[in-house]
């Protein structure tokens, strides 16, 4: 994920940040890491700090407006688009563009990513992040721009599945499809075009989802054959963003609708045991 990670305390770390800022993604990526490690570091151990004004310590909360403001002028392929107050006091959790998250102090002093677990009782922990992470991907999430295959009788659950009609075990997954309706378990495909935006695949994406009978092209495709060419204002690349947030990795990606998240393909029966309450 994006490491966008930095500690805002004078001119001269502003000037480091320009510099970085001017390498590739990647090594931008492993040097704001491990330049936010090393002042955490150096800050546990008590090493002393240039004298600066209060302003430019940001000893007082900043409003929010302003917070992401001076944070998106150290993002690098992204800009926030969201951004919560944490039930961590003085914590603010922000999210980007591809669906990458990271985390500030309310003053904008220090930048980290990773995620944020509350104890609960005592042997129990919550994963605040992913909680946030499923909030955001319900609400963004639009089921018309799914490819949706439903049960005959009742659902009991729904599935929303990143795929990519390439993947050998998202075609495993439709072949036996019959058997999560059967079940009651409604299918609902996001595209995820594993190779990106410029590939072959991603086209033909594309075209499956603007296909006269999107069904049928899906699967026609994840069978092998050829399917009509067809370009039209598609979701393919909201879903991949969506795929972003969720942190798919591979596919099939399956995110049920109580909010739990699986890599890989998981068998009907599994899934249903997995989609109770």
């Amino acid at each position: 994920m994006a490491a966008q990670v930095s500690r805002i305390l004078s001119d001269s770390m502003w000037r480091q940040i320009g510099e970085v800022s001017r390498m590739n993604s990647e090594l931008l990526r492993r040097s704001c890491t491990l330049m936010g490690a090393a002042l955490v570091a150096a800050s546990a151990w008590g090493t002393s700090e240039p004298e600066t004004t209060p302003e430019e310590r940001g000893e007082e909360p900043l409003p929010l407006g302003e917070l992401i403001t001076l944070l998106n002028q150290l993002m690098v392929g992204g800009k926030i688009v969201d951004a919560y107050q944490t039930t961590v006091p003085g914590l603010v959790e922000f999210h980007l563009e591809d669906g990458d998250l990271f985390f500030a102090t309310d003053d904008g002093r220090y930048l980290f990513t990773g995620e944020v677990y509350e104890r609960v009782g005592k042997n129990s922990l919550v994963n605040l992040t992913d909680t946030r992470r499923q909030e955001r991907f319900f609400r963004l999430v639009d089921p018309n721009s799914s490819i949706s295959f439903r049960p005959e009788g009742e659902t009991v659950a729904v599935a929303y599945v990143f795929t990519d009609y390439t993947c050998g075990y998202c075609r495993a997954l439709h072949k036996n499809i019959d058997n999560y309706l059967s079940r009651g378990i409604e299918i609902r495909y996001l595209a995820y075009p594993r190779g990106g935006k410029q590939t072959q695949v991603y086209q033909d994406m594309v075209s499956i989802w603007c296909a006269d009978d999107p069904k049928d092209a899906m699967t026609e495709a994840k069978r092998g054959r050829e399917f009509a060419r067809a370009f039209c204002a598609h979701p393919v690349d909201v879903h991949m963003k969506l795929g972003g947030l969720m942190g798919v990795r591979g596919t099939p990606t399956i995110v049920l609708d109580n909010g739990r998240t699986f890599p890989g393909l998981v068998r009907a029966k599994r899934l249903l045991q997995e989609a109770s309450p």
